[in-house]
């Protein structure tokens, strides 16, 4: 199933064995370690190798519990260790289609997720039609062809999945000094990367 620019494939925990077995099964379904994945469901970059394990979930106000999984490339490994936005969109139309998700609202409902990988809580507003999942729309996003429902995607309190904080050191600027390197500056914990200005820095391709 996709979910914005990636995809992976979608598991029911009920349909599944004990959890020390799962792996296995996951890297069988991916075509690992086979870098080519000629014997599976894996597309060969990290973006197309996710795995998504969902359940109803228990917790009050909350819908659906769900553990994204990423199938290394190459590898028969598979990395809980973050969540995935992309397959969190995907988690949740996946739930209605489903029946995980109860009084459905037409023309949109709000589902409430849990991420396992960060114990985060996610709203997700899935468009529905006739008590379904209605994937017919005019949405369009970069790097996927043509168009689809849109899913609007909340993350609430998403700071500190790993810390505990939004600023890990407890700063909202950090300078590190990388002497002849120069110096990186760490404006924003989600930016578009660190920015650099070095007093010397030779590349071999650059001459």
């Amino acid at each position: 199933m996709r979910g914005g620019t990636s995809k992976g494939c979608m598991f029911l925990e009920s349909d599944l064995p004990a959890r020390d077995q799962w792996d296995d099964i996951f890297v069988q379904a991916m075509g690992s370690p086979d870098p080519k994945q000629i014997d599976g469901m894996g597309g060969c970059v990290s973006s197309n190798n996710k795995i998504v394990v969902v359940r109803k979930s228990d917790r009050p106000g909350i819908d659906v519990d769900y553990i994204v999984g990423q199938s290394i490339v190459g590898q028969s490994k598979i990395d809980y260790k973050s969540n995935c936005g992309n397959m969190t969109a995907a988690t949740a139309p996946y739930a209605v289609e489903m029946g995980l998700v109860e009084n459905l609202t037409e023309p949109t409902t709000v589902v409430h997720l849990f991420n396992l990988n960060t114990n985060k809580t996610i709203d997700v507003e899935v468009p529905i039609k006739d008590g379904q999942f209605n994937n017919e729309g005019t949405c369009s996003i970069a790097g996927v062809d043509g168009t689809a429902g849109e899913l609007k995607v909340n993350f609430l309190d998403p700071a500190g999945a790993k810390t505990g904080r939004l600023f890990p050191t407890g700063n909202a600027k950090e300078m590190l000094d990388l002497g002849e390197l120069g110096t990186i500056g760490r404006l924003q914990p989600h930016g578009p990367g660190p920015r650099c200005r070095p007093r010397h820095h030779r590349h071999p391709a650059a001459r």
